[in-house]
């Protein structure tokens, strides 16, 4: 596999040609790479190519005619890439690289393309022909007919499998039975998560025979504790359902007619039916009361929050303006604009919970378990209590239903609250008497920030063992940040360890990313990293002054116990006690 990690020098001519006869034979491109991948529709279209039938990325613009489009472009093919856990992650974080040409960025990820998809695709080859190669199992084969038996009355499992989303596993008929999900226990696996709702432990792709027969009755085990006898039923039938007749159908059938809330079906949130039921009561409620039209159930709001112009409604009775938003949007690349307008707003907001603010396609198809769970985070926005943590532990609270008295708060979430309360009315009381008083500080800066700054703040960077020259934080851009290398210096310090693979002489801005979202990615993981500061690797690129300021606060409150100790062994401690805590 080709090594990016060589090629900071620059692309050499060889690799060159190999991307573009690689592009060639894929018929995507004529003139110029670098032009022709300026404006995100070809990466769509070749991330679409590459993954087959499925087209992963809708609603990418083949055409874009502004900045904005091609940003939307961008964002799909990027968004998509991160959540595929072994892509090379070096050139995921340069899409403005891209925008404007960068030879190393667009290459870079081109390369990581062509190597994933040559790797999945020999992998896959390899996997068929294993599955296609003799099993050492002659007894057991005797009993089974490995050609597929047709039959006519499937019409309506089928349509209530496709109705659950599970489409894409009724593939064409005359499969071997290990690579038909409806005959190995695939298909089984999956309906039971969508309708029960609990993944059954030990299902695997089959390699043989005896693992299809083993996935089946797994599934059915588990159908027994709940279902005994439609389970036993079915027990002694499951050389048929690997035999390809009629079996599974009918089973689908009968598991679909048990009568059960469909509303958990619906909803990946951590929620049983009947708290899924009074979340969405709940939330029809508060909307039909905070907007102008009233709703009789929670699919209405999801189809009419598709369009971002409820959920600007939404979001602008919370007390956050919104600019730009087009109030008859015809295209869903104006709805998505809307959308992502709004949700750009929230994520600044760090008293609004994170989790859901990144599911603009999402919304725009009126997914409803993300509608539920963004808009219940509203509601709790609303209600002034303070953001959800972020982690496994998001929804451990259970359901926000709103509150209908003072005394609803809990004591835990109360206090945070009173507390920001407090500090919010202590500020604005001292605003109000430095105009009164006509104060004039003592040393006044200029920048846009809420308080005056101290040129001893962030002296404890100069202070922790990393061999720098003296420089000022207190400007408007700070130089010494935009590489990504000090960032991992203080980062590589306070954690006491080095981080691999970091570039110390970075030539393009995609490799600064690269060394930003290195220690990004340490800070990130710490529970107390602020979620405001989430998202803020191109201000660091870029040397945006006031982002590196907050970062830095923060990343002093993280590590406060270490700086402490750098200071006391430096003898230094007393002149930065203010600022350590």
């Amino acid at each position: 596999m080709l090594d990016i990690r060589t090629r900071v020098s620059g692309i050499s001519q060889h690799v060159k040609e190999s991307i573009r006869s690689w592009l060639l034979e894929l018929r995507l491109i004529r003139g110029d790479i670098l032009e022709e991948f300026k404006d995100g529709s070809l990466l769509c279209e070749l991330i679409n190519r590459l993954e087959g039938k499925s087209e992963p990325i809708k609603g990418a613009q083949k055409n874009p005619k502004n900045k904005s489009s091609i940003q939307v472009n961008f964002s799909k093919a990027f968004t998509y890439l991160r959540n595929i856990e072994k892509f090379n992650s070096k050139y995921l974080w340069s899409p403005e690289s891209m925008m404007e040409g960068d030879e190393e960025a667009t290459y870079g990820m081109l390369i990581s393309l062509k190597d994933f998809y040559s790797l999945k695709r020999t992998n896959s080859q390899s996997f068929k022909r294993m599955a296609k190669t003799p099993i050492s199992t002659p007894r057991v084969f005797s009993a089974i007919n490995i050609e597929p038996k047709h039959e006519d009355d499937t019409s309506t499992a089928k349509l209530w499998v496709k109705n659950l989303g599970l489409g894409k596993l009724l593939i064409s008929e005359n499969k071997h039975f290990l690579d038909d999900p409806c005959r190995n226990g695939i298909l089984l696996y999956e309906i039971i998560s969508k309708l029960e709702g609990y993944e059954v432990s030990g299902v695997s792709i089959p390699r043989s025979l005896s693992s299809a027969q083993g996935n089946i009755e797994k599934c059915l085990k588990f159908l027994y504790e709940k279902y005994p006898s439609l389970a036993l039923k079915y027990m002694r039938l499951i050389d048929n359902i690997c035999n390809g007749d009629s079996t599974i159908w009918k089973l689908i059938e009968e598991l679909v007619s048990i009568p059960r809330n469909m509303s958990k079906v619906i909803s990946d949130l951590p929620y049983n039916p009947d708290q899924v039921s009074a979340l969405q009561k709940s939330l029809v409620d508060w909307v039909s009361g905070i907007a102008s039209k009233n709703f009789e159930n929670f699919e209405d709001i999801c189809q009419d929050i598709s369009n971002g112009i409820l959920l600007y409604e939404i979001v602008s009775k919370c007390g956050m303006g919104i600019t730009g938003i087009m109030k008859n949007p015809k295209t869903d690349k104006i709805k998505l604009g809307n959308i992502e307008k709004c949700l750009d707003v929230l994520r600044r907001n760090n008293r609004m919970s994170q989790k859901f603010l990144w599911k603009a396609d999402d919304i725009l198809e009126a997914n409803n378990s993300v509608a539920m769970g963004l808009l219940e985070d509203l509601h709790m926005l609303y209600d002034g209590l303070p953001p959800r943590k972020r982690g496994p532990n998001y929804h451990s609270d259970g359901p926000y239903l709103g509150r209908k008295a003072k005394n609803d708060i809990s004591p835990i979430r109360s206090i945070p609250l009173l507390l920001n309360k407090s500090f919010d009315s202590l500020r604005e009381c001292a605003t109000t008497r430095r105009q009164k008083e006509d104060i004039t500080p003592i040393k006044k800066y200029n920048l846009a920030e809420d308080f005056f700054l101290d040129p001893g703040e962030f002296e404890w960077v100069f202070n922790i063992g990393i061999n720098i020259q003296p420089f000022e934080f207190h400007c408007k851009e700070i130089e010494e940040f935009k590489s990504g290398v000090l960032l991992c210096q203080i980062v590589e310090k306070l954690e006491r360890k080095s981080l691999s693979g970091v570039e110390m002489k970075p030539k393009s801005n995609a490799v600064a990313l690269y060394n930003i979202n290195k220690a990004l990615k340490v800070l990130k993981a710490k529970p107390t990293f602020p979620s405001s500061l989430m998202f803020v690797e191109e201000d660091i690129c870029k040397g945006v002054g006031e982002s590196i300021r907050q970062l830095l606060r923060a990343i002093q409150k993280i590590y406060k116990q270490t700086i402490r100790s750098y200071m006391k062994f430096n003898n230094i401690e007393k002149t930065n006690r203010t600022y350590i805590g």
